[in-house]
């Protein structure tokens, strides 16, 4: 089952990799629609706030797309910091307005992906039938301009990842008053879970190094999420990148899957005890 990141909050945990670059804490979690619980966006998002998610798949086909999503109010509240998490109660008053950045660009090498501008802030995204980066190409972005300021923005593409903790698809048991720990090899950036609860409204995202190998949530962050919490892990390796045009915040991500050795796209189900 191959599982898209899209831009709509769901019941979902996912453990991804984030670059170096990417030091304030931003979540890789899916963005919301206009019907969807308000997330936080960084600071200097004054008039709005943007992301742009390149995603590249390698199992069980591969596959890159692009999706992106520009909205005007910002409403997002202070995260709560626990170690390498972070934890935001989402704010459920008002909705975003769904606003246009014109036409948007995507160049990865040779190859290019185009949106056109969008007038009801809805873009109707580009993809392809293989995957456009293997780990050190430049990935540039570039908007027009409309609504939202004309923008630039790079990266460099993700390498990925192979999970070894948990080894196969599985259901973890998690023990809320204990550490959650994962292991992997290889991959760029550092790993990044992140979790949205539905019923309390609250985000968790934890960011830990990808070079030892190996790392753990720690039990203050758990305690955020009651017990019998649900839901499903899927780990990627993800780059980002910023831009920051008058008043507005820009996310470029660009992430592809993670795999288990037997080169399936990895991912689990979590169980909070």
């Amino acid at each position: 089952m191959k599982l898209y990141l899209s831009f709509s909050f769901s019941f979902v945990v996912l453990v991804m990799a984030c670059g170096d670059d990417h030091n304030r804490h931003q979540a890789d979690a899916p963005v919301q629609t206009a019907d969807a619980p308000a997330i936080d966006a960084p600071p200097g998002a004054t008039v709005g706030y943007g992301r742009v998610l390149v995603q590249g798949f390698t199992a069980p086909t591969a596959q890159t797309s692009m999706q992106s999503l520009f909205y005007t109010p910002s409403p997002y509240g202070a995260p709560v910091i626990e170690g390498p998490c972070e934890v935001t109660t989402h704010a459920t008053g008002g909705t975003p307005m769904l606003v246009n950045a014109g036409d948007l660009t995507l160049t990865i090498g040779s190859q290019v992906l185009s949106a056109p501008a969008a007038t009801n802030g809805q873009y109707t995204m580009p993809s392809t039938s293989s995957l456009l980066f293997a780990g050190g190409e430049t990935v540039q972005l570039h908007a027009t301009g409309a609504t939202v300021p004309s923008f630039d923005a790079s990266v460099t593409a993700p390498a990925t990842s192979v999970i070894t903790q948990p080894a196969t698809q599985t259901t973890i048991q998690v023990d809320h008053t204990m550490p959650l720990s994962f292991a992997w090899t290889g991959g760029t950036g550092s790993v990044l879970l992140a979790m949205y609860d539905s019923t309390a409204n609250v985000e968790m995202r934890c960011y830990l190094p990808a070079g030892p190998g190996s790392g753990s949530i720690p039990v203050n962050a758990l305690a955020h999420f009651p017990v019998g919490t649900s839901a499903t892990l899927v780990f990627a390796n993800q780059i980002s990148g910023t831009a920051s045009p008058a008043g507005w915040a820009i996310d470029l991500w660009v992430f592809v899957d993670a795999r288990f050795a037997n080169g399936t796209s990895a991912q689990a189900s979590l169980q909070i005890n």
